[in-house]
């Protein structure tokens, strides 16, 4: 009954309210947030069971509103965020004001008795509650290519972690060339975390750019205009920018450029381990063994079944409560947020995925395949084939 329900989907917004009250609260309510995102969800993750189900899911406006309610309530968090950055005597646009009179809760007690370590922890919890919705939700929103406010609403939720490249380049790039040397967005076998980062972004935002560029001259649009989808990403992190500068000033500023960093550091590290170390040749068809699945209750839960990633690779444009359960596919030892915390740690994360590696070059990839990714290892020191 609860896999087929759209109750298990509820947990990004009771997890993003949870923040929000934190902030509110502050003091350990911040620590309690901490422990449980994201160090309770990795820790539950692995012991709620799996979902092996394909049952026809109910409510499916239930679905799409949560999702929808996402860009709200992100704007909510952003906005006590950087209210909460501005100097103790002061109450830009009379926020603090607006929530005391609403909830009750005394955001000037709590902007005068955060201490350093906190405000540690509220930026952290910020930036990964800011990835989990920007990018979570964004990542769903921007396939709906056919539904302009979907679209519309993917967009702003990504300007958020300051990523105007990701519905241009993830959609039409990632999608077309997943897996082979012309995707940033694939991890090499025997890169590390944190070289990807960089290679993902700066390729991710150059793909974007061409795809742009060809786009305009194929309808005969000019590029220079806000004809280019790319300028208008871009417009949407200037005017949260702006937002924030309105709000806060150079500390709301500040803060909303280190949780980007932080929220767009969470997507390549989920980039990483969706394709890590799997490869396949241009111009041949993208299989169910060129992505890494999870089969795990909590994982999908959050991330709106993203780790059902082999049906979404072959099929972009299916909403997420339609994506399979399939037989024989490449699957991951851990779920996502579980291996997203073990990239930290590379010698670790290659120990564990070694052997799966290996299962994959024996039981799912082609000779080419093989000898590609024997390369890829060998080119980064990973000589263990």
């Amino acid at each position: 009954m609860f896999k087929s329900s759209p109750i298990r989907y509820t947990s990004l917004t009771l997890l993003a309210f949870a923040t929000w009250i934190s902030f509110c609260h502050g003091g350990a309510y911040l620590w309690l947030v901490l422990l449980l995102n994201p160090f309770g969800l990795i820790l539950f993750e692995n012991t709620l069971g799996h979902d092996e189900s394909n049952e026809a899911y109910r409510g499916k406006g239930v679905l799409n509103f949560l999702l929808h309610f996402t860009l709200p309530m992100l704007v909510l968090l952003h906005l006590t965020a950087w209210w909460l950055v501005t100097p103790v005597d002061q109450d830009p646009f009379h926020f603090g004001y607006l929530i005391y009179r609403l909830f009750g809760f005394d955001l000037i007690q709590v902007k005068q008795s955060m201490t350093t370590a906190q405000w540690v922890v509220f930026v952290f919890n910020l930036g990964l509650i800011n990835a989990n919705m920007s990018l979570g939700v964004g990542h769903e929103l921007s396939h709906r290519v056919k539904n302009r406010f979907s679209m519309a609403t993917g967009r702003w939720l990504t300007a958020f972690a300051a990523d105007a490249a990701f519905s241009i380049e993830h959609v039409v790039g990632h999608h077309a060339h997943v897996a082979t040397e012309a995707d940033p967005a694939t991890a090499r076998r025997g890169e590390t975390v944190y070289g990807f980062i960089l290679r993902s972004s700066l390729g991710q935002l150059q793909g974007a750019w061409h795809i742009e560029k060809a786009r305009c001259e194929r309808k005969h649009l000019l590029f220079w205009s806000l004809s280019n989808q790319l300028f208008r990403a871009y417009l949407m992190v200037g005017s949260i920018l702006c937002l924030a500068y309105l709000v806060g000033q150079e500390r709301a500023v500040g803060l909303f450029l280190i949780t980007a960093i932080i929220a767009k550091s969470m997507l390549e590290m989920t980039n990483y381990i969706q394709h890590y170390g799997l490869t396949r040749l241009p111009k041949t068809p993208i299989e169910s063994h060129h992505s890494w699945n999870t089969w795990v209750n909590l994982t999908n839960s959050v991330t709106y079944n993203l780790a059902r990633h082999s049906d979404h690779h072959i099929e972009g444009s299916k909403p997420f409560y339609k994506l399979r359960f399939l037989e024989n596919v490449p699957t991951l030892p851990y779920g996502y947020l579980t291996m997203i915390f073990l990239t930290l740690f590379p010698p670790l994360f290659k120990q564990i995925m070694e052997p799966v590696l290996r299962t994959w070059d024996r039981s799912f990839a082609t000779e080419g395949e093989r000898r590609l990714a024997h390369r890829h290892a060998n080119e980064f020191g990973w000589n263990i084939f």
